[in-house]
């Protein structure tokens, strides 16, 4: 109740007047009704100022959000319009705002490469169901059932592990995105920064990059501490508010990073979309404000394909024997590796036509394995970072627009706003319906005016930052209105030409179970028979009661004739509704 982490309970509990709350002891309530701004350096008003609990729902009210007074029993806020509402409520569609003073975005795209050579295996080590069985003989590979670990029967027992060892980071923004990215080149906005030159103070950096050391738009990460190299250094401060992009990284990067950042820094991500096990989207607030995305969802197609599609005609992707990232083979030098360790017997007709032709043009030369990984692994987030960067940019100029308004006094005054930023959502279906509704989608917002007793909804519209509505062809603001004698601004309702659909749909249905109808119905047989029958109301008889100035429903209800009524609540018991007995 005070916000004290240390605040034990105590025989004796005090009840607050003023808030509605019950304090856990008299040093509880004394504590909740001071400032916070003593105990801490952030200035903040008392935990008693901070929240209120109503005294008939205990529902518990934050006032900075919403006046006490405003509270109403039983009430729920709407995700689209945010407005309240007892009861049903049927909305609209909204129209995304368009935001003229949009933060630069600072962004990473990086690639993993893996090793495969270690096998995952339980305690008493991988050992097959059945060699072979009559489904599988004259198959070139084990069926499930036969690859089954005999001793835990866990799917992953005996699969290869892909185990992170090489890591590359670039950085973009829109100081630096236009700017050739070679290996020392810096920016002081999204490049890499030290302990010193990365305080901060009110959002902005207090020194510059260190000249020498800092400001590097790329990273290399090696090892087999590689992720947790890379998480470290994402998690640092200075990268907060960053978006983090990879190529399939809801099927591949992402599952690396995630048990790094559980496992070893302690965090948890605040949100994350699942696509089945697939890792759509993650975010993480933590002060950070980090999201991870994967450009596959907004670029379907091969990484090999971008620079084709984006007329990046310099870049192209080479061939890496991935295969051949072993322990044993990390520092090699030498011949370069089978056609094999390249993925050959997994690539098309035409990708093995090209690869031969290559490999065949490599026989005279040595193969460092190092110094090709690098290569490769560069060479793939280049070509992501340019390519998503057009994207993004392509986007950004189609869908800017230039508006104009006509003020109150009659001027006209032009607008340009920026166009929708893809990766501000998390697909390329949801860039299309964030288009949709940023340029096309109009939606009104309706306010209700009381004035002598009479009720009317008139449109909402605002000028230069001020919200008002129209009266006899006059610009009222809302403020003006307010000071009206006897006239009440009351709520305000949306409305636009597509509706929200209701998750449950427009008939609503209440979630019950078959055996508690059955019981249901059982009594109200059994009273018939007795020769008193009663009426019990359920989800399929009337729908479920719900009690008056609260969100519960009962399994059933019978009203008795003094106006009283009888609730009925089924907790699971197995009933033989032959004989009227319970069985376990």
């Amino acid at each position: 109740m005070c916000l004290n982490d240390n605040c034990p309970e105590s025989d004796v509990q005090v009840g607050c007047i003023d808030c509605g709350r019950v304090c856990r002891s008299l040093a509880c309530f004394e504590r909740h009704k001071v400032d916070i701004g003593i105990f801490r350096k952030n200035k903040a008003p008392s935990a008693c100022e901070q929240w209120h609990q109503c005294k008939k729902c205990r529902v518990k009210l934050a006032t900075a959000k919403r006046h006490p007074k405003l509270h109403v029993c039983g009430e729920w806020q709407c995700s689209n319009c945010s407005e309240y509402h007892v009861g049903k409520h049927l909305c609209y569609q909204k129209a995304y705002n368009t935001d003229t003073e949009k933060q630069e975005k600072k962004f990473m795209f990086y690639d993993f490469e893996t090793r495969q050579d270690d096998i995952y295996q339980c305690d008493q080590g991988y050992t097959p169901s059945c060699i072979r069985c009559r489904e599988c003989t004259k198959k070139e590979r084990q069926c499930a059932s036969c690859r089954l670990c005999l001793y835990c029967k866990d799917p992953s027992c005996g699969l290869q592990q892909h185990k992170v060892n090489f890591s590359v980071l670039q950085t973009s923004c829109p100081s630096c995105e236009k700017d050739e990215l070679i290996k020392d080149s810096k920016c002081s906005h999204c490049g890499t920064r030290c302990t010193r030159c990365s305080q901060m103070k009110k959002s902005e950096f207090v020194h510059p990059p260190c000249s020498d050391t800092c400001g590097h738009r790329e990273l290399i990460f090696r090892g087999e501490n590689a992720t947790q190299q890379f998480c470290a250094y994402v998690t640092q401060p200075h990268v907060k508010n960053t978006i983090l992009i990879a190529h399939n990284a809801k099927s591949f990067d992402l599952y690396p990073i995630l048990e790094v950042l559980i496992d070893r820094h302690s965090i948890r991500p605040d949100k994350i979309i699942y696509n089945g096990s697939k890792v759509m989207y993650m975010h993480i607030a933590n002060k950070l404000n980090l999201t991870f995305l994967d450009s596959l969802n907004f670029l379907p197609m091969k990484l090999a394909k971008i620079p084709e599609a984006f007329g990046l005609q310099e870049l192209s992707k080479g061939f890496f024997p991935h295969l051949f990232n072993k322990k044993e083979n990390q520092n090699y030098v030498g011949p370069y590796p089978a056609l094999e360790d390249y993925g050959y017997n997994f690539m098309s007709s035409a990708e093995r036509k090209k690869l031969v032709t290559w490999h065949a043009s490599k026989i005279s030369e040595v193969f460092n394995f190092q110094e090709e990984m690098l290569k490769y692994c560069r060479s793939d987030v280049d070509i992501l970072r340019r390519g998503c960067m057009a994207f993004r940019n392509t986007v950004l100029q189609a869908t800017a627009i230039e508006t104009s308004h006509i003020r109150p006094d009659g001027t006209l005054s032009k607008t340009y706003i920026d166009g929708v930023d893809p990766f501000d959502y998390t697909t390329i279906d949801s860039v299309c319906i964030g288009i949709y509704k940023t340029l096309f989608l109009k939606h009104n917002t309706e306010v209700e005016i009381k004035k002598d007793q009479t009720s009317t909804w008139r449109t909402l519209d605002k000028f230069e930052g001020v919200q008002g509505v129209w009266v006899d062809k006059n610009w009222i603001a809302l403020s003006d209105l307010e000071k009206e004698d006897n006239t009440e601004v009351g709520k305000q309702r949306l409305t636009s030409p597509i509706a929200v659909v209701p998750s449950q749909g427009y008939v609503s249905k209440d979630n019950h179970s078959k055996i508690s109808i059955q019981w249901l119905e059982w009594l109200m047989q059994r009273s018939r028979q007795r020769g008193s029958p009663v009426h019990i109301r359920h989800a399929l008889n009337g729908g479920e009661y719900q009690v008056p100035d609260t969100n519960y429903r009962c399994d059933g209800f019978a009203e008795n004739p003094q106006g009283k009524g009888t609730i009925y609540e089924f907790y699971g018991k197995t009933i033989d509704f032959t004989f009227g007995k319970k069985r376990p």
